[in-house]
């Protein structure tokens, strides 16, 4: 499956079959985190793997959505504010969030081509997450994802047109029924000239 193909194949999948995940996918899926953008590489990203049912119980209440206990594995993502603030100082905090988030998409792409479903989670209890994972002071708390086997009783969510989007050269600049309209009469002028 190419990337384009995953992008359009992605959902949030909320509903999951009863089946283990390999850990070799569970490793693709990491992988493909690390490999995403980073200011200036400084790579301060951690990711706790989580398959205790307890543990997941735990994660699913600070989140406050009960199917997470579904989920074969959870992923907790995390910045190391620490490493990120020795560089970046007071643009830490936001530079590690936007890092995790590249990371996350890169993750959920990777599991879509893996056929896995995944589902991104980033509105949580902060308190009950980092004493449920036990983490050190100046290690965030980013996002969850899940991983498992859709069990398909769910569909991906329908998206606006873009060029509801899209402007151009300013905020509410000129836009255009087709995004491009100059690529379009091209191809018309040419449509015509072949008939």
């Amino acid at each position: 499956m190419d990337v384009q193909q995953a992008i359009d194949k992605r959902y949030s999948c909320r509903s999951y079959i009863n089946k283990s995940v390999k850990d070799k996918l569970i490793e693709s899926v990491l992988e493909s985190g690390l490999k995403a953008p980073n200011s200036g590489n400084i790579q301060n990203l951690k990711f706790v793997v989580i398959r205790d049912e307890r543990k997941k119980e735990m994660i699913a209440e600070a989140c406050s959505q009960k199917w997470i206990n579904e989920a074969p594995v959870a992923i907790a993502v995390l910045s190391d504010l620490n490493s990120a603030k020795a560089v970046y100082k007071d643009k830490a905090e936001a530079y590690s969030t936007q890092n995790a988030a590249a990371a996350i998409e890169n993750m959920l792409l990777t599991a879509t081509s893996l056929e896995l479903g995944s589902c991104w989670v980033s509105v949580f209890d902060n308190n009950k997450i980092r004493a449920s994972l036990k983490l050190e002071p100046g290690i965030k708390p980013e996002g969850i994802i899940t991983l498992g086997y859709s069990d398909k009783k769910e569909s991906k969510a329908k998206r606006f047109n873009l060029s509801s989007f899209v402007f151009f050269e300013e905020w509410k600049g000129k836009q255009h029924k087709s995004l491009f309209p100059l690529k379009e009469n091209l191809i018309d002028k040419t449509l015509k000239r072949l008939k």
